[in-house]
């Protein structure tokens, strides 16, 4: 399993083969509810969480950095991201995000307008990524 995998779990049920596949892959043992809809699968160990809506997967956050006592993802990142990269180099990389600031960085990563969010630190260096449903645009 890669990381790039986390992007096909988008909007499945919890129960499909392919999320049970992650939980398992990355030992996600820790659950936190969040009434009414919402609930967390997560593991602070290996740094990733899921969010649940309704029973489906929301969003996957990859903590690349330490932080909120989650540890450091220790996986390969997804779309060739490395964790020294600054903001200017996933530019570079990925081409021009659909929106972005000094703090974090939007792409679209499919048809459907699944999304990638990259969150950087004060030193412009990948603190956090967050995969997830499409981006409301106003």
């Amino acid at each position: 399993m890669t990381a790039n995998d986390l992007f096909r779990i988008i909007g499945k049920e919890v129960t499909s083969a392919e999320v049970c596949e992650v939980i398992q892959f990355y030992a996600l043992t820790e659950v936190m509810d969040a009434p009414p809809y919402e609930r967390y699968i997560c593991s602070r160990s290996n740094g990733i969480e899921l969010l649940l809506e309704n029973e489906r997967v929301i969003a996957v956050q990859i903590f690349v950095e330490a932080a909120q006592g989650f540890l450091a993802f220790p996986y390969e990142l997804p779309m060739g991201l490395m964790r020294h990269m600054s903001q200017e180099d996933v530019h570079q990389l990925l081409g021009d995000p659909i929106e972005y600031d000094n703090f974090d960085s939007k792409y679209k990563i499919t048809e459907q307008g699944d999304r990638i969010v990259i969150v950087f630190d004060k030193l412009s260096k990948i603190r956090y990524l967050e995969i997830g449903a499409p981006i409301p645009l106003l």
